[in-house]
């Protein structure tokens, strides 16, 4: 997935969506193999975020959050079935990705919500830092920053709106 990357940088969104397609199929391969391996579930989670960036760079966030709810859901039951700090900060860096895609939808409930969701995990993360192993930090504050962001506009554009209903409907 790393030369997806590299094209996706690049700017070639056509060519990084094959190769990370090409790596959908071999990980679901995998997965389907070995179906309680995490390193396989984890391989599936991470191909689907990455469709799911391409998506919302080219603006197609429909496509963007349903990628994105595959990879949430599968982070989901890694968390579930193996509690421990890591998942949970994965888990809250895929709701992250699924509330911007929503934010930038003009679905800003359903945004909050997800950030919501993801900030409940990052925060139950014992041991969760200010930045990821790489550096790049994702962190906390950044989640809460584009919550705040998104309750901003809400607020502004949609008065009668209450974000924290927790409600999970994309409709909004």
């Amino acid at each position: 997935m790393r030369m997806g990357d590299i094209l996706l940088n690049g700017g070639k969104r056509d060519e990084a969506l094959a190769d990370f397609n090409k790596a959908l199929a071999l990980r679901q391969k995998f997965a389907d193999k070995e179906p309680d391996d995490t390193v396989s579930q984890d391989g599936l989670a991470i191909a689907e975020a990455k469709i799911g960036d391409v998506a919302s760079a080219d603006g197609r966030y429909d496509d963007a959050v349903a990628a994105y709810d595959k990879s949430v859901a599968i982070t989901q039951k890694l968390a579930d079935h193996h509690p421990s700090p890591r998942w949970q900060r994965e888990l809250a860096t895929c709701y992250e990705r699924l509330g911007g895609a929503l934010e930038r939808q003009g679905k800003h409930d359903a945004a909050m919500a997800d950030f919501k969701s993801g900030w409940k995990s990052r925060k139950s993360s014992s041991t969760a830092t200010r930045t990821t192993p790489s550096g790049s930090g994702t962190s906390g504050s950044r989640m809460a920053r584009s919550a705040m962001c998104c309750w901003r506009r809400t607020s502004r554009t949609r008065p009668s709106s209450h974000c924290g209903s927790g409600s999970r409907s994309r409709k909004s």
